[in-house]
């Protein structure tokens, strides 16, 4: 499997209308092309109104389809890009590759279940922003130009 893990800067105290916009968008659109959610977390202490989230795909080939697929879905178009446009201000993404040993402990994860509680995201007003609202980016097609892979760069 591959992982893109994207890192998002959020508008302060918008977090919560950010993960709202997630859970009932984004996550089905996602979910609907056999894109697995690995992660997602928000800060809490560090860095504040930072988004993390997790995107596990087969392959190379599974993420360029599914992206692909989920960038030009109507629900992604139409609803998604202009509920969350202007919460993100800066974006950066990676592909990641597991280690064996991870894994066969995410195997077990999806086997087992958790405890199944959620921690409610707090509206934090916070004065640590580190000044990158002034370069916001767009989420139009949910990356930036240098964002773009190659399977040369990943």
């Amino acid at each position: 499997m591959i992982y893109d893990m994207r890192t998002y800067d959020i508008a302060m105290g918008k977090t919560p209308e950010y993960m709202a916009a997630v859970r009932e968008i984004a996550l089905p659109v996602r979910e609907s092309y056999g894109i697995k959610l690995a992660g997602w977390y928000y800060t809490d202490i560090g860095a504040l109104n930072r988004v993390v989230h997790i995107w596990a795909y087969r392959d190379f080939a599974h993420f360029e389809e599914a992206r692909e697929a989920f960038r030009t879905d109507e629900r992604w178009v139409n609803d998604y890009v202009p509920r969350v446009k202007g919460i993100v201000l800066r974006q950066e993404n990676q592909i990641m590759r597991a280690s064996d040993f991870f894994e066969s402990i995410l195997m077990q994860a999806d086997a087992g279940d958790c405890d199944g509680t959620e921690a409610e995201p707090e509206d934090i007003d916070s004065s640590d922003n580190d000044g990158d609202d002034a370069e916001a980016a767009s989420v139009d097609t949910e990356e930036t130009e240098s964002d773009k892979e190659t399977p040369e760069s990943n």
